[in-house]
């Protein structure tokens, strides 16, 4: 770990400096930092009441300023900035002034901008049935996290959260096209079209018996009536005493 430290309070006993003075930034120059390497650096304040509200502009890529005036973190190119940093004590008073930054590369150290790419090349997702749960991990194999995923318009049912995880039910069953997007901690973009194949569920058997229930009061529905249609036909009585069409159609006839 490549450590750069500085006072980040002078008091005023010690400079001569006093307390009822504005801050004044006393970091000019930064020590180089290293690409891929954690970098830790203490900016050094004087005057004020001691209650700093640091702010930075235009630090390295992959750093940043903590509350308490100390830039840190691993930057991630070789890179020089001139950072404008302000500091600004509890009486609202106020100290600026520019740092110079200079990030040196680290050989095998160093930390490349690869663009991301989304790993496996999923283009095909079919493991969903409609109504049950369904969840998949989008992954990039590349880039700089964090990394913080969206999409176009989903499945009814369907969401993909900001960590890439694909969760939900579906609420239908078919097959839809959408597209996953990643954006890394460096800005960069990529996009891939998923295609997503959700089944049909299968019936449970609750439903299964009331169809198979169903299925058959039909049939004999339809029985009774076939059997109705050839008693009144052929003769042979739906009740005791009742002729056959035929001849209640001879009679008629007779009797006209």
């Amino acid at each position: 770990m490549f450590v750069a430290i500085l006072f980040s309070v002078i008091s005023a006993a010690n400079s001569g400096v006093r307390p009822d003075t504005p801050p004044q930034l006393r970091t000019k120059s930064a020590p180089a930092a290293m690409a891929g390497q954690s970098y830790e650096l203490a900016l050094a304040v004087v005057g004020g009441d001691g209650q700093y509200r640091w702010q930075a502009i235009g630090l390295p890529d992959g750093m940043g300023l903590s509350e308490d005036g100390v830039v840190q973190g691993t930057p991630i190119r070789e890179q020089t900035a001139v950072v404008w940093v302000s500091v600004t004590d509890g009486a609202g008073r106020r100290g600026e002034g520019e740092v110079r930054f200079e990030v040196r590369p680290s050989g095998s150290g160093a930390v490349q901008q690869v663009r991301p790419r989304i790993v496996d090349k999923v283009l095909l997702l079919d493991g969903a049935t409609a109504g049950r749960p369904y969840e998949h991990q989008f992954r990039s194999e590349s880039g700089i996290p964090p990394y913080r995923w969206t999409s176009s318009p989903l499945p009814d049912g369907l969401k993909l959260l900001p960590n890439g995880v694909l969760t939900g039910r579906a609420d239908e069953a078919g097959t839809s096209t959408f597209a996953v997007s990643m954006i890394d901690g460096s800005g960069a973009l990529v996009s891939q079209e998923v295609r997503l194949v959700v089944r049909e569920a299968p019936e449970s058997w609750l439903w299964w018996f009331l169809g198979w229930v169903k299925t058959v009061i039909e049939w004999l529905g339809y029985f009774c009536v076939a059997v109705n249609f050839v008693f009144l036909i052929f003769g042979v009585p739906a009740h005791a005493g009742t002729p056959p069409i035929w001849k209640i159609l001879k009679i008629r006839k007779r009797s006209a």
